[in-house]
């Protein structure tokens, strides 16, 4: 099936790529990608939300550059992917804090970073049908 073919898993990943690094680098009152989160003054619920995002959103990343960089989810591709996906949030971070009413937090890095482990963790020790062997 035309998922299962390198081309579509290297679209896939590039895509999400894309819309990951758009989604984070938008100015808060011009969104490209709809919030979740209302803007508004930080409270807890509102970081709780964009906390799990950062989980979710880079554990997503990783696993589909994973998947995109195996031909049998070797340890090498497990850290390229995990290369590629902490290139992806450092940068973002950085030009975060180039844009007007954007700051670079070391905290969003750590749940990138966090989101990222947990997805491999799923993938390595997961059910069968989710991969072999990372």
């Amino acid at each position: 099936m035309f998922w299962q073919t390198h081309t579509f898993r290297w679209a896939l990943a590039v895509g999400y790529s894309a819309f990951l690094i758009t989604y984070l680098l938008q100015q808060p009152g011009t969104p490209a990608v709809e919030v979740v989160a209302p803007v508004a003054n930080p409270d807890w619920q509102r970081e709780v939300v964009f906390t799990i995002g950062h989980i979710v959103g880079f554990g997503m990343l990783f696993a589909l550059w994973l998947v995109a960089l195996r031909p049998h989810l070797t340890r090498h591709a497990a850290l390229t992917a995990f290369s590629i996906a902490t290139t992806i949030g450092l940068t973002a971070e950085y030009l975060q804090n180039l844009l007007p009413d954007r700051t670079a937090s070391v905290y969003d890095v750590a749940m990138n970073t966090i989101g990222m482990l947990l997805a491999w963790a799923l993938l390595r020790w997961g059910p069968g049908f989710i991969t072999q062997r990372v």
